[in-house]
């Protein structure tokens, strides 16, 4: 790393301290909370308006919550996280300024841990590691990856619902939707022509050692890898 990069780390680093102790916050645990808590509401909603006379398929509506919760957020999300990187700026420099400074994509690896340092503080340092890249040449998916390792889920806490329960979903989805809707605004502000699918493919609900998410860039003209993606046939 040169001069330059290590300059661009260190103001990084100052950065995500100053707008984390600057900006309006909640607690992590609250989130996750108000998370679980949506997703059973909205599984007991769907369950009442199921006419069905099957009582077990009747209260098994968890993965239908997590789907329309994902869909209804999702413009939510990506307002918020529009105006973090794009009207955002710390002692005079705008965050989208810092971005550009990270076009590289193994460079780009540090700014999602920048970034998730900005929403949730110390914290994040024991709720995830250090995100690693993955060249095309390197992935098991054959496109240009980013790993995350999640060494403390919040959101697996709150419930007693079993994993198997959530279909092709997992309690994760939220944070995970983050990561995605974050690292597609961002590749698009620099121009980089990647469709961007992120997933958690390791759980500690599902009963993994760790939590892993995997994001993947998948250039647009070749689209038809994510057919050969076996993680996306097993997890929405």
């Amino acid at each position: 790393m040169g001069k330059f990069s290590s300059f661009w780390h260190i103001l990084g680093d100052i950065g995500k301290w100053v707008f984390f102790r600057r900006e309006p916050k909640i607690l992590l645990a609250l989130n996750a909370s108000m998370y679980v808590t949506s997703v059973l509401s909205i599984a007991d909603a769907l369950s009442s308006l199921d006419s069905s006379e099957d009582i077990t398929s009747k209260r098994e509506k968890y993965e239908d919550a997590i789907e329309l919760w994902a869909t209804l957020m999702r413009p939510v999300s990506e307002e918020m996280i529009s105006n973090i990187l794009f009207r955002t700026s710390i002692m005079g420099i705008q965050l989208k300024t810092l971005l550009s400074k990270f076009k590289d994509l193994k460079e780009f690896a540090y700014f999602i841990n920048l970034a998730i340092y900005s929403l949730f503080g110390p914290s994040s340092k024991k709720l995830v590691g250090k995100t690693k890249y993955i060249s095309a040449t390197e992935s098991e998916e054959k496109v240009d990856t980013y790993i995350i390792r999640i060494k403390s889920c919040p959101y697996c806490y709150p419930t007693m619902i079993p994993s198997e329960k959530l279909g092709r979903h997992r309690w994760g989805k939220g944070f995970v939707a983050t990561i995605e809707i974050l690292t597609q605004l961002a590749q698009d502000f620099l121009q980089h022509n990647f469709q961007v699918i992120a997933r958690e493919v390791m759980c500690f609900h599902q009963g993994d050692p760790y939590g892993e998410f995997r994001v993947w860039l998948y250039p647009r003209e070749q689209l038809e890898l994510i057919e050969v993606n076996k993680y996306l046939k097993l997890i929405k």
